[in-house]
């Protein structure tokens, strides 16, 4: 069976360290899985979009803390509209469904 591959985009700012989702990344490159880890301080979300849309990801896992968790679906929405399908997990201090 193919290994999985995992886009893990860690939404963040200059204030939060960001070790959860290091460490949930790590967890997951330790389980063998094929994994590419993006973080929005380093690298602009829609630089991130087209690394995704241009690659062949299985999985993309999400990581936000709550004032963040719109712009990861922001992020998630210019996905869709490429029309790509990926599944989608996501982490973080709050998480709800607004309909997007």
């Amino acid at each position: 069976m193919p290994k999985l591959k995992i886009a893990f985009v860690d939404f963040r700012h200059s204030y939060s360290a960001g070790f959860g989702a290091g460490y949930v990344a790590s967890a997951v490159k330790n389980a063998g899985y094929d994994i590419t880890f993006f973080d929005t301080y380093w690298m602009h979300p829609s630089t991130i979009v087209k690394r995704i849309v241009n690659s062949d990801y299985d999985v993309i896992m999400l990581s936000s803390m709550t004032m963040l968790f719109p712009k990861a679906m922001d992020l998630l929405a210019a996905v869709k509209e490429k029309k790509i399908r990926h599944k989608v997990f996501s982490r973080g201090s709050a998480c709800h469904n607004d309909g997007r």
